[in-house]
């Protein structure tokens, strides 16, 4: 049984990784607000040290996706040792906000979906990050350990489909010829 995706799994995966100009990210956070969810203390804590970021909130990423001034300043130093041919270049870019502070934009945020279509929500952590650049903001995400999310919940929906019908459960597809005896009938 090939189990369908949920529309809301489609949705993220399909824009993970993937570069989006402010106005297209706004549309997709306001679309997907419902997906957003809170973090809890233990995932604040454990994530929070992990990545050595904090967590946006719903209401911020609403916020930061409809809007943020970042000014760029940057500087580069070289240095050259004549004698030797040594060389060393230093390029430093910081970011600041409306008001000159310097820019801390949450690295870490949360969604809960379900994996497979009518299945259960599941917790996924999601890597916030954004580029500047020719006077634009660009953002794009990244799900965290995408893999191990969607085997968790394969298994845990196998586990209870399994559970409830009292059959035997296989993983894999038959090997050849397509067809796997069972009792008195086949299936493909």
């Amino acid at each position: 049984y090939r189990f369908p995706m949920s529309e809301q799994w489609k949705a993220w995966l399909k824009g993970n990784g993937e570069v989006m100009e402010q106005g297209v990210f706004a549309a997709f956070i306001e679309d997907r607000i419902a997906d957003l969810a809170s973090p809890e203390e233990g995932e604040t804590m454990t994530y929070g040290e992990k990545f050595q970021t904090k967590f946006a909130e719903p209401t911020d990423m609403l916020q930061l996706s409809r809007g943020l001034q970042v000014n760029v300043s940057s500087v580069v130093k070289q240095t050259r040792n004549l004698q030797s041919g040594e060389a060393e270049v230093i390029y430093t870019e910081e970011h600041s906000d409306a008001a000159n502070q310097k820019l801390t934009v949450p690295g870490l945020f949360m969604i809960e979906i379900p994996v497979f279509f009518m299945g259960a929500p599941v917790r996924f952590v999601v890597r916030l990050r954004y580029r500047s650049a020719s006077g634009k903001i660009f953002w794009f995400y990244q799900i965290w350990r995408v893999d191990e999310y969607v085997t968790k919940a394969l298994r845990e929906d196998r586990d209870h489909v399994e559970q409830e019908t009292a059959l035997p459960f296989f993983e894999g597809a038959p090997e050849v010829g397509g067809t796997i005896r069972m009792g008195d009938g086949e299936a493909d």
